[in-house]
């Protein structure tokens, strides 16, 4: 999906753990047959096309012998709705990398639904169809294309990055070139890390929430026996307890991005 200047939520990480317990606001494949059947959006007549729901979550989890990774998670549905929406079939999804190190990319999910006689027919994403390209020294860019997409079409896709940067916390875009009915961001803080967040555009916040919960993990040791005799290996596990803070963003019927001659 392509990137252009507009609302955006810029989060710079130092630290961050556990998901949050509240559902995703859509579900993979659950498409509702007014969404399939949609020929215009009533908000915005002249759309090419409408993010019918953009969701994505940040945390950071933590692997004994590994150490902090920071994990996204993304699940996007659009409606196509003429030849000149075609375009948003057409997605990139950024990856990171310096030294040994690079970002991976895993659990990527795409389909388009188009109507036929009444029934919801889906057609699932080609291996032919993903393929890297270099962007520049510290990043690629892994491009997908759905199949069988027109006007009419519906198109979902789901994907997660797994991260050693943990510096890299992903941005988020309330707003894009076409309309956007539902678009939402979810990020966790613990007690003891610190983020710095930004905001800029227009467009209000549906939602802005915070709350803090109790959590934990857990490090297990190992201590083996010294001496002549025969000594058990002792094991202990300690209990790391902190606080953690939930933010939740979200913007609804959010108009499209229109791009003027001379805007900066």
């Amino acid at each position: 999906m392509k990137k252009f200047p507009c609302i955006s939520l810029f989060v710079v990480l130092l630290g961050s753990f556990n998901a949050h317990a509240q559902k995703p606001p859509i579900k993979f494949g659950d498409i509702p047959m007014d969404q399939m059947s949609m020929t215009k959006y009533k908000k915005d007549s002249s759309a090419a096309a409408v993010v019918l729901a953009d969701y994505g979550e940040s945390t950071i989890t933590y692997t004994q012998g590994i150490g902090f990774k920071l994990n996204f998670e993304r699940l996007t549905r659009i409606k196509i709705l003429s030849k000149e929406g075609l375009e948003w079939a057409n997605f990139e999804i950024p990856l990171y990398h310096s030294g040994s190190s690079d970002e991976k990319m895993s659990g990527l999910k795409a389909v388009t639904y188009n109507l036929e006689g009444g029934k919801i027919v889906q057609s699932k994403l080609k291996g032919d169809a993903v393929f890297k390209e270099k962007q520049d020294a510290n990043r690629d860019l892994m491009k997908v294309a759905l199949p069988s997409v027109k006007e009419g079409s519906v198109i979902e896709f789901t994907y997660r990055v797994n991260s050693d940067f943990l510096f890299n916390f992903q941005d988020w875009e309330f707003q894009q070139t076409i309309p956007v009915v539902w678009s939402e961001y979810r990020a966790t803080i613990p007690e003891y890390f610190f983020y710095d967040k930004y905001m800029q555009g227009y467009v209000p916040l549906t939602i802005n929430e915070q709350s803090e919960k109790s959590s934990f993990f857990e490090i297990t040791t190992k201590e083996r026996g010294e001496g002549l005799s025969p000594v058990p290996t002792e094991f202990s596990h300690d209990k790391i307890e902190f606080k953690e803070t939930k933010f939740r963003w979200a913007s609804k019927d959010v108009p499209a991005f229109k791009i003027e001659p001379k805007m900066t």
